[in-house]
This record gives structure tokens, sequence and C-alpha cells, in this order.
């Protein structure tokens, strides 16, 4: 039992530390690993430097830098502005032109870079055009999080590294595919419903005069075609092996993954100079969060060793009902997003995931599912990475006040949302 105990203990202790001293957790967790191979498992290092998890920093890796050209030479926002500039006359739904332009550069795999570059220009057309700011911030995060869901994107590349290490591959891509469908159903309809709570069709008439930008240069167009040829060769080899499964079609959706035509793409933009790779390898590879998720990643997998594994896999079947499982993990993951970023949160429960499914009696992906739509439930909270970060743009330090208690309340609600829509068994669809 002290094992457990130990076991829970230790990521949050790890975590409180490194930011008491403004420093990144991952390089802890590795230390500590270490630390306990050394003193618990008498274990060699290199045992421990086997644990290190490197396909999921190779997938993080490569896929940021691939999406990174994108954002380093404006493509990206440039693509936002032309989103923009189709609700121009349709002013009373520009918070929905807002949402769907951040979900797009979303979907092209910005992710923190879409909320990042967005969140200003969500903030402006706020208080420009007289629509709720709290509309600007939860299109931010709702938009940057559902499109980073594709299935091609950097996200679902981590997410597929990660989970890959404890299931199947079949099951993995099955996941990645129900988790774009219900992250949109879900989240969608949760924004769609603040956005008629807080009336965002109302804004003035004379609002923000959104101008049509510029044409996308050389090498903007560049970066595009080769943007939507990688979403191309992704997804339509999926799409045609699971309506009429071959050999050739089988062969591409196994093989041409996005971590393989990224690499692939990395090469093509930099024969192309569309932008500079040092600047993007610099700025737009988010070195931090590979380095906090892969070293969290390490120490969690000292689960087995610990007998985490096998003691809440029989807690689980004989004290737990099984229909309770699957919520009560998506309360969990909610309460714990609420507070810290869910890239620091997933690894340390990867390892039981394999049986909390026994357990439960549902498939593979309904806990995979749980996992991850429980982290994202409660991340509008501004000490969540996403809440925090929708907030960027907000530069009126009263109304930011305001909403940061506005997001609070909204992070509960809409965790609650998921926890009861978890009873449902979506998850298991």
């Amino acid at each position: 039992m002290h094992g457990i105990f130990i076991f829970f203990l230790i990521p949050v202790a790890v975590i409180l530390f490194s930011g008491k001293l403004k420093a990144n957790a991952g390089v802890f967790a590795l230390g500590t690993a270490f630390i306990l191979g050394f003193i618990w498992f008498d274990t060699p290092a290199s045992s421990i430097i086997a644990k290190f998890p490197t396909s999921l920093f190779f997938n993080f890796f490569i896929s940021t830098y691939f999406y990174g050209f994108a954002a380093e030479n404006g493509t990206l926002q440039k693509l936002a502005g032309y989103i923009m500039y189709l609700f121009r006359n349709a002013k009373w739904a520009a918070a929905l032109g807002l949402y769907l332009a951040v979900f797009t550069i979303s979907a092209f795999g910005a992710l923190d870079a879409a909320a990042i570059i967005m969140s200003p220009i969500a903030f402006h057309l706020a208080f420009q055009m007289g629509f709720h700011p709290i509309l600007a911030s939860a299109a931010v995060w709702g938009g940057s999080m559902v499109g980073g869901s594709v299935i091609w994107s950097s996200s679902s590349a981590v997410s597929e590294g990660l989970f890959s290490q404890v299931f199947p591959q079949a099951a993995v891509t099955s996941y990645l595919n129900r988790n774009f469908l219900w992250m949109v159903v879900l989240f969608t309809l949760f924004y769609v419903v603040l956005f008629v709570v807080t009336k965002g069709y109302r804004v003035r008439a004379a609002g923000a005069d959104v101008r049509k930008p510029e044409r996308f240069d050389a090498a903007q167009k560049k970066t595009l075609w080769v943007l939507l040829g990688t979403i191309f060769i992704v997804v339509v080899p999926s799409v045609l092996n699971m309506l009429v499964p071959n050999p050739v079609t089988g062969w591409a959706s196994a093989n041409l993954r996005i971590n393989v035509l990224a690499t692939i793409g990395i090469v093509v933009f930099s024969a192309m100079k569309v932008a500079d790779p040092v600047q993007i390898i610099t700025k737009r590879v988010p070195w931090n969060a590979i380095i906090l998720i892969t070293g969290m990643a390490t120490l969690m997998s000292l689960a087995t060793e610990m007998g985490v594994i096998e003691y809440l896999g029989n807690w689980l079947q004989t004290s737990v009902s099984s229909n309770l499982i699957v919520p009560v993990f998506v309360l969990i993951m909610a309460v714990l997003s609420f507070f810290v970023s869910g890239g620091a949160i997933l690894p340390a429960f990867l390892p039981l995931l394999p049986a909390l499914a026994a357990a439960s009696g549902q498939p593979p992906e309904a806990i995979m599912l749980s996992a991850n739509i429980g982290l994202c439930a409660s991340s509008f909270s501004p000490f969540s990475q996403g809440g925090a970060i929708a907030l960027t743009g907000c530069s009126n330090e009263t109304m930011r006040e305001t909403l940061i208690k506005t997001q609070v309340a909204l992070s509960i609600v809409c965790a609650a949302y998921i926890v009861i829509a978890s009873f449902t068994g979506i998850f298991s669809l």
C-alpha cells in the first residue's frame, strides 16, 4: 500500500518543487526516476534510460517542427484573416467565425501557436464588435483544443506516442478517430450554448472593420500546398481503407502516418526555404513541453515495479462498480486538469489505463477517451495551460480579473457537463 501512496505523491512533489524553483518538472522527474531506480529497485541507469519514451519524443518534436514553418512565415495568421473576412457581412456570427478560425489554424498543426496568435485578435474583435469577451477566450481555448484533435495534428501524434506504449496500435488508431468526433461534438456544443446564453449574436452594426488580408506570398503558398498535401495523404488512405479495405490503402494508412510525412515535409520546406529552420527549432518547437511530458512519462513507467498496476487493478475489479469506472476517471482527470496542464498528468496515469479498461469491461478506446476528454473538460481554468493561454490577448487588467473568475466558473460547469455525458456511455459507442 505504501508503494501506491508514494507513486501518487512523487509526481505531485516533483511538480510543486520544480514550480517553486521555476524549473522544468520533466528534468526533476527524470532525476527522481534515477534515484528511485538506484535506491528502491537497485536498477542500473541503463534500464531507466531504456524507459525513456523515444517514440513519444520523436512524434512531439517532429510534428511541432513541421508545423512550425507555417507559423514562422505567417501562413497561419493570414489563413485566419481570410476566415474572419468571410464573416464581414454576417457580423452577428463573428464570434462563431472566430471559433472556426482558431479551429482551422489549429487543425493545420499550430496548437499553442494558434491560441497565442489568435488571442489578441479575438479580444480586439470582441471589444470592437461588442460581444462578450468570454466568447473570445472560449473561442481561443475551445477552437485550438478541438482543432488540435484532428488525426494529423501534433497533438494526435503525441497521443499516439503515449497510448501506443500500453495499447495495441489498432485500438489507438480507433481512439484517434473517435476522439476527434467527440471533441467536436461535446466542446463545440458547449461553445454554441455559451454563444446563445451570452447573446453573442448581438453586435454593434458599425463594428470592427474586417479588411481583406493581403494575398499569400510565394513562400506561404508553397507552405499551404505542402500542408494540404500532407493532410490529404494522412486522411484519404485511412478513409478508403475503412470503406474498401485493400493492400494499397492498408499499407498507406499503416505507414504514411503524420510523423513520417512530417519528417519528409521538413526536408521539403527546408529545400524550398519557406522559413528559417534554425528559428523554428529555437522558437517554434515547445522544448519545455517535450521535456515535461517525456520526463514525467519516464518516471511514471516505474509504476509496474512499484506494484501500482497490480494493486489498483485488483481494487478496481473488486471494489468499484464497473459502470462507474469511466465517469469516476473522467472526474479525476477533470479535477487534476483544473490546476495542472494535462501534459503533466496523463503520463502519471498511463500505466494504469489497461487495468482500468479490464476492470470496466469497456474497450480500450473508452478509457483513452475518458482520460483525454476528462483532462480537456476543465482546462478552461485560468490555472491550467489552455485557459491561461486563452487570456494572453486580454490587455485590459480589469477585464482580465473578471474573466479569470468567469473562466473558473465555466471550467467547473464544463467538467460537470462532461462527467454527466460520460454516464450515458457515449465513449463506448
